[in-house]
């Protein structure tokens, strides 16, 4: 699959993300607004839904999770010649994600590691965990292992068939 097949699909995983991540949030079970946590991470202040920072955290969301993250699961998880199955390479995949987005939100000491600081911390350790994951796994299963484009074959030109 191409790259461009690939952050297509991000683009279809990050709408199905998002979608359950507010509508767990509508459903009054805590979860994280990413736009909310990316905006406070740029500009380090609280950031209410529908305002600039919040738009920017919004924008570098989508940014992340529709093209940066199908891009280094491309060229990092998915080829060929790694071993195991695209599912297995994908939950892998998941598992780096949480923890690279549970140390990023180490950064802002008001969120700390994994949410640690959040209303209900395991909860949020363990849906973070969830969350990452079926992201992958979508994006694993859809995509299966990356392969370039089929080059056509090449002219073979056989010894005494000349003409």
């Amino acid at each position: 699959m191409r790259m461009s097949q690939m952050i297509a699909v991000g683009i279809v995983d990050t709408l199905i993300l998002s979608v359950i991540l507010y509508s767990v949030r509508l459903w009054g079970v805590f979860g994280l607004d990413y736009a909310a946590l990316f905006g406070l991470l740029t500009t380090g202040k609280a950031t209410p839904p529908v305002t600039l920072s919040w738009l920017v955290g919004l924008c570098l969301f989508a940014l992340i999770f529709a093209v940066f993250l199908p891009v280094v699961y491309g060229y990092f998880f998915a080829p060929r010649q790694r071993t195991g199955r695209p599912w297995l390479r994908a939950f892998a995949f998941g598992v780096v994600i949480w923890l690279a987005m549970g140390l990023l939100l180490g950064i802002e000491p008001s969120v700390g590691f994994f949410a640690v600081n959040g209303p209900r911390p395991l909860f949020a350790v363990v849906g973070m965990l969830i969350g990452h994951l079926v992201y992958a796994l979508i994006l694993g299963v859809i995509n299966g292992p990356v392969t370039a484009p089929s080059e056509p074959p090449s002219r073979q030109i056989q010894a005494g068939a000349r003409g």
